[in-house]
């Protein structure tokens, strides 16, 4: 296997490259002057390249940036640019997409040609062994390193060197960076944490209770149940319900911001923690207006792979319940969802307020009926699936208010006025 080639440091290359994380792109910066030999290839670069695109197909295979002479591959760049770290295994298209360089979609894989089963590197070490590299302080909810074992290392001098560097000191958590490096893999810290405390490893998010990522206290750490898996458990049983139940009004409250004036969810810059894969965030949605309108007419908010009402996630973020019945819109505008436009229906009382006239209707009104042979108008009305003769009326528009005031008495609070 062909050595390969040794990125120049992440500062060189921010003089070089802007990386747009939505595209997966980078673009060619107007790079300093010091970067050419001489003054013609300086100025011929900012002609040519500066602000444009980066990079070119390989073989069909990968992208590629010509820098200073040397190829490499975009996926590498870009890894560099974002986590600091000169890539000497491969990185890998999670998609299968080699022109797909976001961030979310890379992946480190480390090569071995004599192994052909993938390596998980979410697998953390035994518990015995974490426990002879770390100790851990439960009251602060802090990591330190111990005095490692001379099995831990290769040799003598690496297990010296490193217990003289690390002994006794705290394993240190940035915003940027929250793992640590145990035998040249990385690790997230809360969930080596977790794994010392119960023995086992864990599939499913951390989340932070506070919010706060550099509070490792272990009754500030819970697992969060993924929405795909409660979704597979509502549709294993027999009676499949007619909503998804919603995540707490906690986690929705760290999703949105409601306008009940105006009746439109805003997003929030959301934690973490909600995110499944690093290098996702908030730039493409935070602080924008949420949702967009089905094909029904009502307001649908992707959220973790699932689609909610908007209506209903409204109702949870102000009253902290599911609702148990449906949520009507008493304007019956079903995009209209201001806070004293909805309120909880049966079924019945949520078709109240739909109102359709057959093709076949002649008095342009609903419910009323015109009789040739005595040239008179009928008025009926059907509620709870009981029919109401009203009687024969001279006028359409009489037979009409007939109708309309049985309504009104039958329907109550859930009465809508009928103009035809």
């Amino acid at each position: 296997m062909s050595k390969v080639k040794e990125l120049p440091t992440r500062e060189y290359l921010l003089e070089c490259f802007r990386y747009d994380r939505e595209l997966g792109k980078i673009f060619w910066n107007e790079r300093p002057r010091s970067h050419f030999k001489n003054k013609g290839n300086y100025v011929k670069f900012h002609i040519n390249y500066a602000n444009k695109e980066a990079g070119s197909v390989f073989n069909n295979k990968s992208l590629v940036v010509k820098l200073d002479g040397i190829n490499y591959k975009t996926s590498r760049i870009i890894w560099k640019l974002e986590y600091g770290e000169d890539i000497v295994e491969y990185i890998e298209h999670i998609d299968g997409d080699y022109k797909n360089n976001k961030i979310c979609n890379l992946k480190k894989v480390i090569a071995n040609l004599s192994v052909k089963k993938k390596i998980n590197h979410k697998q953390l070490p035994s518990q015995e062994y974490l426990l002879e590299c770390f100790r851990y302080d439960e009251k602060v909810g802090k990591l330190y390193w111990k005095e490692r074992p001379r099995y831990h290392f290769k040799n003598n001098a690496s297990c010296n060197r490193i217990n003289r560097l690390y002994k006794d000191t705290e394993v240190i958590i940035t915003l940027k960076d929250r793992r640590v490096v145990i035998d040249g893999k990385c690790y997230v810290i809360h969930k080596i944490v977790w794994k010392i405390i119960y023995g086992v490893d864990t599939n499913r998010v951390l989340r932070h209770i506070d919010g706060d990522i550099f509070n490792n206290k272990i009754e500030n750490l819970e697992e969060i149940i993924p929405q795909e898996e409660i979704k597979k458990k509502l549709n294993e049983g027999k009676e499949k319900p007619k909503a998804l139940e919603l995540p707490t009004q906690k986690y929705l409250m760290e999703c949105f911001t409601y306008d009940p004036d105006t009746g439109i969810l805003y997003w929030k810059e959301r934690p973490i923690y909600h995110f499944k894969e690093e290098g996702r965030g908030n730039s493409a949605t935070a602080n924008k207006i949420a949702g967009s309108l089905d094909k029904f007419g009502y307001i649908v908010i992707n959220m973790d792979t699932i689609r909610y009402r908007a209506h209903r996630i409204i109702w949870k973020l102000v009253y902290g319940t599911d609702p148990v019945n449906l949520i009507d819109h008493i304007n019956g505008i079903r995009d209209d969802n201001r806070l004293c436009n909805l309120r909880e229906a049966t079924h019945l009382e949520n078709s109240q307020n739909v109102i359709k006239i057959r093709k076949n209707n002649k008095s342009g009104y609903v419910g009323v009926n015109y009789i040739k042979k005595t040239n008179k108008w009928t008025a009926t009305i059907k509620y709870e699936n009981e029919s109401f003769y009203l009687g024969t009326f001279a006028t359409a528009y009489e037979a009409h208010l007939a109708r309309e005031a049985k309504a009104k008495e039958l329907q109550g609070e859930f009465y809508v006025e009928n103009d035809r």
